[in-house]
């Protein structure tokens, strides 16, 4: 969608260009962050929307608990 077509449909707010701008800008602070930084703002970061939260604590926990996923690994790749 052009500037022109949103002008003509009355639309005063673009979301694909206002997703695109925020997609840059996280670009940008994450290629200036080192390996350890950026994993700490994962592992920090909290959802606000209920769906995503429960979706995000689910599989942290899953992760956190689950043996399993240990064992499909294949031991030469595990580094054991």
């Amino acid at each position: 969608m052009t500037a022109d077509s949103t002008a003509r449909r009355g639309k005063s707010f673009d979301g694909v260009a206002f997703q695109r701008a925020q997609r840059e800008k996280l670009g940008k602070k994450f290629e200036t962050m080192s390996n350890g930084e950026s994993n700490a703002r994962m592992r920090d970061y909290r959802p606000t929307g209920p769906i995503l939260r429960r979706f995000t604590e689910r599989a942290r926990r899953g992760i956190a608990n689950d043996a399993a996923i240990e064992s499909t690994v294949p031991a030469e790749q595990s580094g054991k």
